[in-house]
C-alpha cells in the first residue's frame, strides 16, 4: 500500500474543518493549492532538507527559511537531546508531519515548532488545533514524554506564540481532534445542512462547489441579473439542466469582465491615486534573481570561486557547465551547483554564503514586483 503524504483531515486542515474556529465540517481544500501555498510548500521543503534549491533563488523566501531555522535553533538550545528524525507521526485518528521537534537528553520533554510562511494571521499556539494535533501525535508516539513546549513562528511578521502541554491533557486533545475528524469524514460523503457553516475567509479557500451557501448566492445573483426568480436546485454542474447552465454561463461571462474591472480599479486607486482600500495592502516581493550579461556572469563566477576556496579549500567546485553560453544566469542554477559540491549537512549554509556575497557585491539583478493582497483579520 502506497503511503499517503497527507491525511485528508491532517493537522494543517483541522482549523478549516472546525466550526468553532470559523471552519466548516464540509470544507474541501483545493486539489492543487494556490501560488502562495505552493511557495510555502517549497519553503517547508527547503527547511526540512537543508537545501535552498527548491526556492529557485528567491531572496525573500530564502531569508524567511533561514530566519525560521535560526529561530528554532536558538529557541530549543536548552534541549540537549537529538532532533526528531521521523517527522511523519501516526496516531489513532490521523497522521501528520511536524516541522521541528527536539528532545531533551532524558527524552521526557520535547520542544516542538511549526513554521508559517504565509501572510494570513494564525491562531495562537495555545488554542491552535494544528498544534494540538502535533502535540497529541508526539505524546502518542513517545510514551516517555511528559511535557511538550511548542512554538509557532510566523516568518513574514517575525513573531511567535508559545504554549506548554502536559501528558494529562492528551485525552482532552484527542477528544477534540476526533470530533472534528469524524464529522468531517461524514460530511465528505453525506453532509447535512448543519455541516455548512459559511465564513467569508474560509469559504474563499473551499472547493466544495455544491454548497448550500453557494447555491443560495448563485440563485440570488441569477434572479437579480435576469430580472425573474431563478432558484437553482444545486450546483452539481454535471446534473444541471441545459436551461440552468445557460443562466449560469451568461452570468459568469458578465462576472469575468466585472471582476477584472474591479481588480484593475482597486490597483489604480492604490498605486496611482494613493488611496487605501479597507482590508487590502500593497506588498512587495523579489522578482527572479539573475546574473545578466557575459561579463557580469564571468566576474560573478570568479567571485564565487574565490569565496568557495576560502571556506571549502579541499572541495572542488565546478561551474563551467552552469556558465557555458549563458548571457543570463539564474542564482538558482548557481545554488544547484553548490548543492552538488557542499559537504553533507552544510548545503543550506554554503548556499546562503554564496547568495549573500553575490547580493552584497551587487552582481544580482532582481526587479521588485508589487501587488495588492487581502489582509486576513
Amino acid at each position: 500500500m502506497e503511503e499517503q503524504q497527507h491525511h485528508p483531515q491532517g493537522p494543517s486542515q483541522l482549523e478549516n474543518l472546525d466550526p468553532q474556529s470559523n471552519g466548516c465540517y464540509a470544507f474541501v481544500p483545493s486539489p492543487e493549492g494556490n501560488q502562495q501555498a505552493e511557495a510555502g510548500t517549497r519553503q517547508h521543503l527547503a527547511w526540512a532538507t537543508g537545501d535552498l534549491t527548491p526556492l529557485e533563488g528567491d531572496l525573500d523566501l530564502e531569508r524567511e527559511v533561514l530566519e525560521t531555522a535560526e529561530f528554532f535553533r536558538q529557541a530549543s538550545a536548552s534541549f540537549d537531546g537529538e532532533e526528531l528524525h521521523e517527522k511523519m507521526l501516526f496516531g489513532p485518528d490521523n497522521f501528520g508531519t511536524v516541522d521541528f521537534a527536539k528532545f531533551n537528553q532524558k527524552r521526557n520533554q520535547v520542544y516542538g515548532g511549526d513554521g508559517k510562511f504565509g501572510r494570513w494571521s494564525v491562531t495562537p499556539a495555545k488554542r491552535n488545533l494544528q498544534i494540538w494535533n502535533y502535540v497529541a501525535l508526539i505524546f502518542w508516539n513517545y510514551p516517555s514524554v511528559h511535557h511538550i513546549q511548542f512554538a509557532i513562528y510566523a516568518a513574514k511578521t517575525k513573531t511567535a506564540t508559545y504554549a506548554g502541554f502536559y501528558r494529562r491533557s492528551l485525552p482532552r486533545l484527542l477528544t477534540k481532534i476526533r470530533v472534528v475528524i469524524e464529522n468531517a469524514q461524514r460530511a465528505r460523503t453525506n453532509p447535512t445542512p448543519e455541516d455548512f457553516t459559511p465564513h467569508p475567509v474560509n469559504c474563499g479557500f473551499c472547493y466544495r462547489v455544491n454548497c448550500p451557501a453557494r447555491v443560495e448566492l448563485a440563485s440570488r445573483l441569477l434572479t437579480a441579473w435576469h430580472g425573474m426568480p431563478i432558484e437553482l436546485p444545486s450546483l452539481n454542474l454535471v446534473r444541471l439542466s441545459p436551461e440552468d447552465m445557460s443562466h449560469l454561463k451568461r452570468l459568469t461571462n458578465a462576472l469575468k469582465t466585472f471582476v477584472k474591472a474591479v481588480d484593475e480599479e482597486a490597483k489604480r486607486r492604490v498605486f496611482d491615486a494613493d488611496q487605501k482600500i479597507p482590508g487590502y495592502e500593497i506588498r512587495e516581493k523579489s522578482g527572479h534573481r539573475v546574473l545578466v550579461g557575459a561579463e557580469t556572469i564571468n566576474r560573478a563566477i570568479q567571485f564565487v570561486q574565490k569565496i568557495w576556496e576560502e571556506h571549502y579549500p579541499e572541495i572542488p567546485l565546478s561551474l563551467s557547465d552552469t556558465v557555458l553560453q549563458n548571457v543570463e544566469l539564474s542564482v538558482a542554477d548557481v545554488e544547484k551547483a553548490i548543492k552538488q559540491a557542499a559537504p553533507r549537512g552544510q548545503i543550506m549554509k554554503a548556499q546562503e554564503l554564496v547568495s549573500t556575497k553575490l547580493s552584497d557585491a551587487k552582481f544580482i539583478t532582481a526587479n521588485p514586483i508589487y501587488y495588492l493582497a487581502q489582509i486576513r483579520d
